[in-house]
């Protein structure tokens, strides 16, 4: 499996799920997620942070992205970070989209 299609998600130093780039229509990215046994713990947290986002009510962008880095989510590849970044789940708890900031990792 390609290493650069496949991104962690990360609270503070732990890794809690993986995301396999299956396809994109950019700016989204669709992705199989792998939830590990600590994500259960995370969970309320990114399904309120989708139902937020998905609200239509977000005023203020910086703020509500900040929520991730102030929690110490982040999502990484072997050589890159993705910022501001919103996973959706659909009808599966396996499947994502993904849209996020990619940056490189220094």
């Amino acid at each position: 499996m390609n290493s650069r299609k496949v991104l962690k998600l990360r609270f503070q130093t732990t890794i809690i799920a993986e995301l396999n780039i299956v396809s994109s229509d950019q700016p989204w990215f669709y992705c199989e997620f792998t939830a590990l046994k600590s994500f259960s713990e995370h969970r309320n947290f990114f399904y309120n942070f989708q139902e937020e986002y998905s609200s239509g009510t977000v005023k203020d962008w910086d703020t509500f992205f900040n929520q991730l880095n102030i929690k110490g989510y982040s999502l990484r590849t072997p050589d890159s970070e993705i910022e501001r970044f919103i996973l959706l789940w659909g009808d599966s708890e396996s499947s994502v989209r993904l849209r996020g900031r990619r940056v490189k990792n220094t």
